[in-house]
């Protein structure tokens, strides 16, 4: 049995204690005024969310997708959005003392909006075991996001959110 979606708004993360990729707004224009949260990526330093979260117990082993809504500040370039797992399994690490190597997963949005201020939707897909670090059913874990700066989109990289489900 699938376990249904999680989803995660920008406000839900937090930054590592270095390159933290900032909370950001997005002003509408409607009255009174939206803040749309985002996190926002620069594009010369590789930066960072963390976000915490559990895998339910509903989870049947069959991988994960994540589907991302981005967003840039300009309509030209890509932008490669990278994201791993840390698995927090019962009595097994020490994680103030443990250093642990992310194992990124990627996708490259290749395509651009072609109006700056207009989102985009694109996934990364994990299977299930090594590729994301172990994790199962019921266990914590970290989701860590970042932005490669390696693409060629000469302006910030905005994440929306991020929804989490069983791949189908």
């Amino acid at each position: 049995m699938a376990f249904g979606s999680i989803y995660l708004a920008p406000s839900a993360g937090c930054g590592p204690a270095t390159d933290a990729a900032p909370l950001d707004f997005i002003v509408g224009t409607s009255t009174p005024v939206e803040n749309i949260q985002v996190r926002a990526y620069d594009q010369s330093t590789i930066q960072y969310t963390d976000y915490r979260l559990r895998l339910p117990t509903g989870y049947a082993g069959g991988g994960v997708t994540l589907s991302f809504c981005t967003s840039c500040g300009t309509v030209t370039g890509t932008i490669q959005i990278e994201a791993a797992f840390r698995a927090f399994v019962d009595d097994a690490e020490d994680l103030d003392t443990t250093a642990h190597t992310y194992d990124y997963n990627s996708v490259t949005i290749s395509t651009l909006p072609n109006v700056v201020g207009e989102e985009t939707y694109d996934i990364i897909t994990f299977t299930n075991g090594a590729d994301m670090d172990g994790l199962g059913a019921g266990v914590e874990c970290l989701l860590r996001v970042r932005r490669n700066t390696a693409d060629s989109a000469a302006a910030f990289a905005y994440i929306h959110g991020i929804e989490i489900y069983e791949t189908p």
